[in-house]
């Protein structure tokens, strides 16, 4: 699968993409929207995984910028550490959710 992973903290995308590119997937990361935003604009992705909590850009948040690329028609999914007000149709998995991040990985590429 080829996967764009949406993330300003460094060591947490760093994690998840060694995590999901061991799994043999494709993995291109962002550390903000506006960067996120030039990457989409020259590629394309089967999965877009969104950080909820990313500092604003045109979007005032990662959760908007998810809702907004699920409008247009992208495959989007909200992975943050509290998923409790995602908006209608948003899918959405908690970073804390126990279990190992295997378990994580395995619902951010179902949903």
């Amino acid at each position: 699968m080829n996967i764009l992973y949406v993330e300003d903290d460094q060591q947490a995308r760093k994690s998840l993409r060694v995590n999901l590119e061991l799994l043999g997937h494709q993995v291109m990361t962002a550390g903000s929207i506006a960067e996120a935003n030039e990457v989409l604009a020259v590629n394309s992705f089967d999965r877009i995984i969104v950080d909820g909590t990313l500092r604003p850009g045109k979007d005032r948040n990662g959760i908007e910028f998810a809702e907004r690329l699920i409008r247009q028609g992208k495959k989007a999914v909200v992975f943050s550490a509290d998923t409790r007000y995602m908006p209608d149709g948003v899918p959405a998995v908690s970073k804390n959710e126990p279990g190992p991040l295997s378990l994580r990985i395995d619902k951010l590429l179902a949903l």
